[in-house]
């Protein structure tokens, strides 16, 4: 939800060196942007932190004259670590870390989804411009909806798109007339610096199902039930994929989800490549549900309590089924349907 913003502000000229968790760097390998993991004790973040500040002095002698990071995060300690590193932060005000915030951002005044807070924090660093790329024509507010935004894809390595055609080719779902094979990536071959026109292997439809995610929301969890069902459905009419974590995960692939091929180890970025050949995608309230809306990949979201109007995935191929407690086994296939029957995809018992 953050990639509007940040490709606002590399579209506006800032050398973008990202602090993030230890997934950020797989994940947004593609993107260009140096991606620096964050240590775990204080002592070790500060001091990560303090050296970014030194290197940003030596490139820009104006480094330090003006803002020069952005906190889309809104705990405590992350500004608190920042304002101990020396840096010039702008973020959200709340839980009293205004103190440690060289420009601290009021709250919106009305509820905005995840994407429009993080444009909003930035806002400061971005000033309104005419005809700004990053924007539909016509739009002039301070902060756009997300329909007002132009969305972006998320760019994945070439060492990541290989990985996943492995993958692919290994659970039989490459067509034998397209499965050539670059190891050196698609579009590319050894030695060469400039693309080279290679024939990219043609994939059979599948689908990738994420039925899991961590913690509950009104005490209720946030994994809809009905996906083992979905499962066996959908397998009537083309191969089904999990992805699942380590541990847990993996367990419950195998054990809940016969019917399914189970793609263990997968790093993020391989996940991400999946994702963006999939003929269909359906997931829950969860970080891979977000990633596939990211690639573009036609992606049912099916939530319970989670407030969609901050939180859900968005892009343009994204379907929405929600209901409280849990939308029912029928009426998430039905919206199945609709999708796979629109790529000319017909799921079983429903004649085109």
């Amino acid at each position: 939800m953050s990639l509007p913003t940040l490709w606002h502000l590399h579209h506006r000229g800032y050398a973008l060196q990202l602090v993030g968790r230890r997934w950020a760097a797989t994940l947004l390998a593609g993107c260009g942007w140096p991606v620096h993991t964050l240590p775990g004790p204080l002592k070790e973040r500060v001091r990560l932190l303090r050296r970014l500040r030194q290197e940003g002095q030596l490139h820009d002698p104006d480094f330090g004259k003006r803002l020069n990071t952005l906190l889309l995060t809104n705990s405590f300690s992350s500004a608190f670590e920042t304002w101990l590193a020396g840096l010039n932060t702008v973020g959200y005000r709340q839980d009293g870390r205004g103190w440690f915030l060289t420009h601290p951002v009021p709250q919106p005044a009305h509820p905005l989804h995840e994407s429009q807070r993080f444009w909003g924090a930035a806002a400061t660093l971005t000033p309104p411009q005419d005809n700004d790329p990053d924007l539909k024509p016509g739009t002039h507010d301070a902060i756009p909806s997300p329909e007002q935004m132009q969305w972006p894809h998320l760019p994945l390595t070439d060492s990541a798109r290989e990985r996943a055609l492995t993958l692919l080719y290994q659970a039989g779902l490459l067509e034998e007339a397209g499965a050539r094979h670059n190891p050196h990536g698609p579009g590319s071959l050894a030695g060469h610096t400039h693309p080279v026109d290679y024939p990219t292997p043609a994939i059979r439809p599948f689908a990738i199902l994420i039925p899991f995610a961590t913690g509950t929301l009104e005490g209720n969890s946030k994994a809809w039930p009905g996906f083992p069902a979905l499962c066996r459905q959908l397998a009537e009419r083309m191969p089904v994929l999990l992805v699942p974590g380590p541990g847990a995960e993996t367990a419950r692939a195998h054990a809940d989800y016969p019917t399914a091929r189970s793609l263990d180890d997968v790093p993020l970025d391989v996940y991400a490549a999946l994702l963006s050949h999939a003929t269909l995608v359906v997931a829950n309230d969860t970080g891979p549900g977000h990633v596939a809306a990211a690639v573009g990949a036609p992606l049912l979201s099916v939530l319970g309590p989670t407030n969609t109007a901050r939180y859900r995935a968005l892009g343009p191929h994204v379907h929405l089924a929600q209901s409280r407690p849990w939308p029912s086994e029928e009426a998430v296939w039905q919206q199945v349907a609709q999708m796979l029957a629109g790529q000319a995809v017909t799921p079983p018992g429903h004649d085109r």
